[in-house]
């Protein structure tokens, strides 16, 4: 129902556990060009049917010391298994949520950034972003 990609070959998959309960954040780290808008990552929701199912909501919990973060409306590709009734929507673009970060002018070094995505089911993940800019 719901799928967390970081980029369009790889992916976090996944469904929510029965009862959500605080777990620590998955970490993805990212490379970034100092002041230059980078691609960190998108999260779908989809039908089987490859139909959009709604956006999910995107909230930063931690935002980075170092730089900005956006959340953007696009469209992107999913990475789910061969086993995932929805591995056929790998090969569309799918309405989703992007997520940004430009580093401050002439920063160089580690940034984080932290959030919570919740789901049009109502489902919520925790998720982290490390950050190394050059």
């Amino acid at each position: 129902m719901f799928e967390f990609v970081d980029d369009p070959g790889t992916g976090c998959h996944g469904s929510p556990p029965a009862v959500q309960r605080p777990v620590a954040a998955p970490t993805v780290t990212k490379g970034a060009e100092s002041g230059k808008k980078q691609f960190l990552g998108s999260a779908s929701s989809i039908n089987p049917d490859c139909t959009s199912d709604g956006y999910p909501i995107a909230t930063v919990v931690r935002k980075p010391a170092n730089g900005q973060f956006d959340v953007e409306k696009t469209d992107a590709f999913t990475s789910f298994p061969k086993d995932n009734i929805r591995f056929s929507c790998n090969s569309q673009k799918v309405p989703s949520i992007g997520f940004y970060y430009t580093s401050a002018a002439g920063f160089t070094g580690t940034d984080n950034v932290s959030l919570n995505i919740l789901y049009p089911d109502g489902s919520l993940k925790n998720f982290a972003f490390t950050i190394l800019v050059r």
